[in-house]
């Protein structure tokens, strides 16, 4: 989508810009009954599959919006000399486009993996068995005798560590995405 909208003539392409911008703002709390009935309808509530659909409901907004602007970024006469040069258009996104957007695509890897990791709401409301996520389990440590601070602390820093992890191993895409176009 990101791409489409960088390279062709769109009809109120900052119309749709902005729809795909609203879609990421709206309040997650509000969204919890409708995703629940259609759980409920579809009998998936408490499965991963419905979790995952809820998580790409409010990242591919997101990331539409950021790799739109890093394909803006690159010049439109690199594409259309591999054109030129017989490369087809799946080619060129593919051996041209990407390796140059790869630090964009990095950064907006890492801040999705980031929101689908630790999202709590959805996970909470949404799941309770068979799905359950780690930032859930720590909510669990809060019982009504009192709370298992030494457990709760030992569970929150292992789940910050694959997001560390995989933060550390693309920090250099994600630097790079972040400052990407910011010098000329």
């Amino acid at each position: 989508i990101a791409y489409g909208l960088s390279r062709f003539k769109v009809k109120r392409e900052h119309g749709i810009m902005m729809s795909v911008l609203l879609v990421r703002q709206i309040p997650p709390i509000s969204l919890v009954l409708p995703f629940f009935i259609i759980g409920f309808i579809s009998k998936s509530l408490d499965s991963h599959i419905l979790l995952i659909i809820i998580y790409l409901t409010f990242n591919v907004p997101l990331t539409v919006w950021m790799l739109k602007g890093f394909f803006d970024k690159v010049p439109r006469e690199i594409e259309e000399a591999a054109l030129i040069d017989g490369c087809s258009r799946f080619d060129t996104i593919t051996r041209i486009l990407l390796p140059i957007v790869s630090p964009g695509v990095g950064a907006t890897g890492v801040l999705c993996f980031s929101y689908c990791w630790n999202e709590f709401l959805y996970a909470l409301m949404l799941s309770s068995i068979r799905a359950k996520t780690i930032p859930t389990v720590i909510s669990e440590y809060v019982t009504k005798t009192g709370v298992a601070w030494g457990d709760m602390s030992a569970v929150a820093v292992l789940t910050v560590m694959p997001v560390l992890i995989f933060a550390i191993i693309f920090r250099r895409n994600f630097i790079n995405g972040l400052s990407f176009g910011a010098t000329k």
